[in-house]
């Protein structure tokens, strides 16, 4: 009989304590919505409205700012978007073809544009490496599309030896909308 009266009361208890914790909880989510409805922002979006009003105010992300500002405009002159190539290509004193330069309008696949560069490489395989690491490094985005190279003689005295790559590499932009 002891056992049923302490079953019966702390039952009773958890169900008042598991009652007033739902109302609590159920009222905090209604103040949070109320308080996104007046702005006319959906929760959705919070991060995002977060994240730009922490920017404005600040300014405290120049790099953030920068790749936005890098990417997110279209920049319609391919030569200036291939000097980012360029560089890394001296810098690291590749031998390069541009065989085949992009149209002078950008192609367009979903929300984004893109122009497609055409190399033909002449390097060693740790050249070419250290060229797409630099590639992937770069503030731009870039994709590199395809690679083709020769594989003939390939053994450990003809690393050091100088191999032809053909690359096909995209610079990308992200098309935006307007939605800030």
């Amino acid at each position: 009989m002891k056992r049923n009266v302490i079953l019966l009361i702390s039952v009773l208890i958890s169900g008042v304590i598991l009652a007033t914790l739902s109302l609590k909880s159920e009222s905090l989510s209604n103040e949070t919505k109320i308080h996104f409805n007046q702005k006319n922002k959906g929760i959705g979006d919070l991060f995002g409205v977060f994240g730009n009003q922490a920017m404005e105010k600040n300014g405290a992300w120049p790099r953030v700012e920068s790749l936005r500002d890098l990417n997110l405009n279209i920049d319609n002159d391919p030569l200036k978007i291939f000097d980012y190539i360029d560089e890394i290509l001296k810098n690291l004193d590749i031998k390069y073809e541009n065989t085949k330069m992009p149209n002078s309008k950008p192609q367009r696949l979903g929300d984004y544009a893109f122009f497609e560069y055409f190399l033909t490489l002449t390097c060693s395989f740790e050249k070419f490496t250290q060229f797409i690491i630099e590639l992937e490094k770069n503030d731009k985005i870039f994709i590199i599309h395809e690679i083709k190279f020769d594989n003939d003689d390939f053994s450990a005295k003809k690393q050091s030896t100088n191999k032809e790559f053909e690359i096909k590499v995209r610079s990308l932009n992200y098309i935006n909308k307007g939605k800030k």
